[in-house]
C-alpha cells in the first residue's frame, strides 16, 4: 500500500500516512504514475578456476527495463552453492545489506511485496 500524497510505503490498511499524515483511502494501494521501481537480482559477473568451480557474483538493483541502478560488492560462490547466495553466509548477507542501505540512503523505499527468493526485494521512488 502506498500513500496517496507522498507515495511512501504504508502498512496494509493504514488509515493515515506515517510520513506526511495524509488520510488514506482504498485507492492508496497502487503508487502514482511516474514512480520508479526496481528489484534486486543476483547476477554472475565472472568465474575463477577451482577444482569445484567458483563464480564471482553481485546483487544488482535493476529497473523494470533491465537498467542497473546500483550494484553490490562482488562475492564468490563455491561450486557447492547450487541455489545461489545463502542468506546465512555472512559475506553474502553483508553485501546484500550494504546494497539495501545504499538504496534507502538514495531515497528508495522498500515495497511491501513478499519475494520468492530472500534477496529479490523491490523498491519504489
Amino acid at each position: 500500500m502506498f500513500c496517496s500524497q507522498c507515495n511512501s510505503v504504508l502498512p496494509e490498511g493504514a488509515a493515515f500516512c506515517h510520513v506526511c499524515g495524509a488520510k488514506q483511502s482504498a485507492e492508496a494501494v497502487l503508487p502514482k504514475a511516474g514512480v520508479e521501481r526496481c528489484t534486486i537480482q543476483f547476477v554472475e559477473v565472472g568465474s575463477k578456476w577451482s577444482l569445484f568451480g567458483k563464480e564471482i557474483c553481485e546483487f544488482r538493483a535493476c529497473r523494470e527495463n533491465g537498467e542497473v541502478v546500483m550494484a553490490s560488492e562482488q562475492i564468490t560462490l563455491s561450486g557447492f552453492e547450487y541455489n545461489g547466495p545463502n542468506e546465512k553466509n555472512k559475506k553474502h548477507k553483508r553485501a546484500f545489506d550494504k546494497l539495501v542501505a545504499q538504496m534507502l540512503q538514495q531515497g528508495w523505499q522498500q515495497a511491501p511485496d513478499e519475494p520468492q527468493l530472500w534477496y529479490a526485494i523491490s523498491f519504489w521512488r
